[in-house]
């Protein structure tokens, strides 16, 4: 049985994900990421990460992050839209991802998963209004970047008419589907002109607890 919060370090690397290590994390245990700390990560001579790339330290209210890495280190909270980290970084986000900028043939990750943050927001997707599967297949097909776990790096993400090809559904069917989603954004401050393609109401939904993680099972 995993515990209710870890750290995963992970590589990708053609497509292939490499699990490299997990912790069991408890309030006040730190772990350090790096070429030569105690989860390894990268190979050691890829210059481009340093010895010591990220320490994080478990706490009651989530994660502390100190970010040390020479190419710098991106956050990638689950659903919401990515950035560089500053040197001290704090989350409670039940699910974070670390990349550490290193090769750009590798991708270097270290996975922050909180289970007791799962039920935020629970209430406001299961009164009755929230999300139906389809839904959340639509969603999940047209924003990888944003909602699987771990993260994806989608260069070119899928459009409408891709997804909804892969839905065997029409593209006027696609849209009206996720033109319900945008609509519960609308009460949460999202700008008129922000579309179904945009991924700004999505970060909305998330930041609401509308969508959560656990919505969205790893494949």
């Amino acid at each position: 049985m995993l515990a209710d919060r870890r750290l995963i370090v992970v590589e990708r690397v053609d497509d292939v994900l490499h699990t490299i290590g997990t912790r069991a994390m408890h309030p006040g245990d730190s772990v350090t990421v790096g070429r030569a700390a105690e989860l390894p990560i990268g190979h050691t001579n890829d210059a481009r990460i340093s010895r010591l790339a990220v320490s994080v330290t478990c706490t009651e209210s989530g994660w502390s992050i100190e970010s040390t890495n020479r190419n710098g280190v991106l956050l990638h909270p689950w659903g919401v839209a990515p950035r560089y980290a500053q040197r001290h970084e704090t989350t409670d986000a039940p699910r974070m991802a670390l990349r550490i900028v290193g090769s750009i043939v590798r991708e270097h990750w270290v996975l922050l998963e909180d289970d007791t943050r799962l039920t935020s927001g629970r209430n406001r997707s299961d009164d009755g209004n929230g999300p139906t599967p389809g839904e959340l297949r639509s969603l999940r097909l047209l924003f990888p970047d944003l909602l699987e776990w771990p993260p994806v790096l989608a260069e070119w993400p899928p459009g409408i008419e891709q997804v909804a090809g892969e839905l065997r559904i029409t593209p006027e069917t696609l849209m009206r589907q996720l033109e319900g989603v945008r609509a519960r954004a609308t009460g949460l401050g999202l700008a008129p002109e922000i579309t179904v393609a945009d991924p700004d109401y999505v970060h909305l939904l998330v930041q609401a607890g509308w969508l959560r993680p656990d919505q969205f099972p790893s494949q």
